[in-house]
């Protein structure tokens, strides 16, 4: 769970399905093709969406339980808390998005506006009358495969931050969070899409291992920058 998203404006369309032909078959008897008993013995890999889900638990939860983000669903919320745990987040999500824009075409039907997290988040801190803070530092090669894994973190935010935003608005109504409202038909509709696409993808090698790779380093990035943010006071008086 990271942040809520803007409202969504429409639903995105899956990508159409791609076909790959299959390898050619060696004349070598040691390329034979297995037998029953070793197509038995070998362990189907799971796929990509759900070893993204293993590879990335211990860190996600640790992100879960962090103070700047937990203190945004608690039975009280401060001014203090939720200026600080907006601004950490807006900066989080500028510099994945950033880093994605190039990667947005490589999808059609995947528009930017679908999935941005950063222009709520600014909005709701001009509500407060805060200026947005500079990205968190973030580098990563650009490869689809690394995109897949960055596309991950940033979508299943959207998912986690419907229950931000549900609370925020309770304990918090009168403050700038209605910009961070998402339509949660529109949020499950495009997780299931992600989910398709990386399923898809993640069957070659080299693209499931740069997925891999690309979110854990994003949920690294994501803790080591929440752990050294610094937001100066707005107000001691809760929300």
């Amino acid at each position: 769970m990271l942040t809520p998203l803007a409202s969504a404006a429409s639903h995105m369309h899956t990508p159409p399905a791609t076909t790959t032909s299959p390898p050619a078959l060696s004349s070598s008897p040691l390329s034979a093709t297995p037998t029953t008993a070793d197509t038995a013995c070998a362990e189907p890999e799971e796929p990509l969406p759900q070893a993204l889900r293993t590879a990335t638990r211990g860190a996600h939860r640790e992100l879960d339980h962090h103070p700047l983000l937990a203190g945004l669903l608690g039975r009280t919320v401060s001014t203090d808390q939720l200026a600080s745990g907006l601004r950490a987040l807006c900066a989080a999500h500028a510099a994945l998005e950033a880093w994605l824009a190039p990667h947005a075409a490589d999808w059609p039907g995947w528009p930017l506006e679908h999935w941005r997290q950063t222009p709520g988040l600014r909005q709701a801190l001009a509500g407060l009358g805060l200026q947005p803070p500079a990205p968190m530092a973030w580098s990563l090669p650009h490869s689809s495969g690394h995109a897949l894994g960055v596309w991950y973190v940033v979508l299943g935010a959207q998912l986690g931050g419907l229950a931000i935003a549900r609370h925020l608005q309770q304990v918090a109504p009168h403050l700038p969070v209605a910009v961070l409202a998402a339509d949660p038909a529109a949020v499950h509709y495009r997780w299931a899409d992600f989910t398709a696409l990386a399923t898809q993808l993640g069957q070659d090698r080299a693209t499931r291992q740069q997925a891999l790779h690309a979110a854990s380093a994003a949920f690294r990035a994501i803790a080591d920058h929440l752990n050294g943010f610094q937001q100066p006071p707005v107000s001691s008086q809760p929300a």
